[in-house]
């Protein structure tokens, strides 16, 4: 999974020869500028004397009230021959100084190393009476550069605002589970164990030769707390049942000292049939179907999602969709089936979705997702701005879901630098979304190490 964290400091930037500034001083420091690099390397191809001055690039004026002070993307980490392990966009906007970390999860956070260089950077090169003015307290940002219709108005008055999230009142559970019931939901993914343990549910007791599994099945689903043994003495003569223990140890201490008044046999010497029952536990579990949430849930965490972000039980009125997040930029919703999912299960799911503000839905179910229910998210809903996949099978799961976690975290990154982009009126989308194609290739084969803390060189030695 992609992301990229923001923060925001008060430190205004008051012209364009000011952050250009800031520029020269992180190229010191290893980071590497996008488009003044690019510009550099035009000037030098055309034998110009002089690099072309990057804000002379930055878009036409007419499309805007005010011409933009240009920050740059950065790279950083990597070698010549090793792609970039991070980038960082730097953007002046308004009176606050925006600051980006676009990475991998499996690269190491290193945000506070980037702006401790930029502070540096910044005391480094400007008057001391400009530094008092500034503040580089930074603070998490969720908004887009350009989220608001106000700043697109101010720079894009002829563009649209763009199409804003729905605001409802959906309400939201965290996703709350402990380890003993993670461990215990990894059992129901084998189909046996999960259809005894529902039948269980439903009659409340079977016998063990009657369970259909394994014996490793059975003793991992008694071990993990998931099911109880129960024992029934029945008598050897009429075959009724006499009485019932928990533990085998009853009848070592006590089996002998009772006898059955049909037959006459010690209860130790009776029949013993061995009973399955649910604990609180399996309960839980097999409950609507929690097992599953709690299995999906894990997936995404596996995938990057951040767990405090991701919400379940999303319900407005009647409404209910299963897991919700919106960590990865766009709004995801989740709709799990522990069945086959079909055509009366795909309207309602895509209104809910169309409703909540989801850019995507994903169906997941254990079984199969009709051909029906598939046409009709493909070529029938009447709204299509949303888009819905489905993922069918329990050894899909891991796969896909990280697949489309990776998907939908780049399209959120995207969408963030195509603000940028839009301000500066130079694409760098394209270069971004090739550079997280290549950082993913490499995490799916050999893996980045823990990145290294930067050391961050004063303004004094800057």
């Amino acid at each position: 999974m992609f992301g990229a964290q923001r923060v925001y400091a008060d430190a205004e930037i008051k012209g364009q020869y000011e952050i250009d500034a800031i520029v020269r001083q992180l190229v010191y420091k290893g980071y590497r500028p996008l488009l003044r690099s690019m510009l550099k390397s035009a000037s030098e191809l055309a034998k110009l004397d002089e690099t072309i001055r990057v804000e002379s690039v930055a878009g036409s004026p007419r499309f805007r009230r005010t011409s933009p002070i240009v920050g740059d993307v950065f790279f950083f980490g990597g070698d010549d021959e090793t792609v970039a392990e991070r980038a960082y966009v730097l953007q002046p906007m308004g009176t606050r100084l925006h600051a980006w970390e676009v990475r991998d999860h499996r690269s190491a956070a290193a945000l506070s190393d980037f702006t401790s260089a930029v502070e540096s950077a910044a005391r480094g090169s400007l008057d001391g009476r400009r530094l008092r003015g500034m503040e580089f307290a930074w603070r998490p940002s969720k908004e887009r550069i350009l989220g608001d219709a106000y700043a697109r108005a101010m720079f894009f008055p002829n563009a649209a605002a763009g199409r804003l999230l729905k605001k409802t009142d959906l309400k939201t559970k965290a996703a709350d589970y402990s380890a003993e019931e993670l461990e215990s939901a990894q059992l129901l993914t084998v189909p046996e164990v999960r259809t005894f343990l529902v039948e269980l549910a439903r009659f409340g007791k079977a016998r063990s030769v009657d369970s259909g599994l394994k014996q490793e099945s059975t003793d991992s689903l008694v071990s993990r707390g998931v099911v109880r043994k129960e024992y029934l003495v029945q008598c050897r003569q009429d075959s009724h049942t006499i009485c019932k223990i928990a533990d085998l140890r009853e009848l070592d201490t006590a089996g002998s000292n009772f006898t059955c008044t049909v037959c006459g046999r010690a209860f130790k010497e009776e029949l013993l049939q061995e009973i399955f029952a649910l604990t609180d536990l399996g309960k839980r579990l097999v409950s609507g179907s929690r097992w599953m949430t709690i299995w999906v849930t894990e997936l995404l965490v596996k995938a990057g999602v951040p767990r405090e972000q991701i919400l379940w039980n999303a319900t407005a009125g009647e409404d209910e969709l299963d897991i919700m997040t919106d960590a990865v930029g766009p709004r995801v919703f989740f709709e799990l089936k522990d069945r086959d999912f079909g055509l009366g299960d795909a309207y309602p799911f895509a209104i809910r979705v169309a409703r909540y503000g989801g850019t995507y839905g994903v169906v997941v179910t254990t079984d199969r997702v009709a051909d029906e229910a598939k046409k009709f998210f493909k070529e029938e809903r009447p709204d299509m701005s949303t888009a819905i996949e489905t993922i069918e099978g329990y050894s899909n799961f891991e796969r896909s879901i990280r697949s489309l976690v990776d998907k939908y975290s780049r399209i959120g990154v995207i969408q963030l630098v195509e603000d940028m982009s839009e301000i500066l009126g130079f694409n760098v989308v394209s270069v971004i979304g090739a550079w997280m194609g290549a950082v993913w290739s490499i995490h799916q084969t050999t893996g980045f190490p823990a990145a290294k803390p930067l050391t961050v060189p004063t303004a004094a030695t800057a």
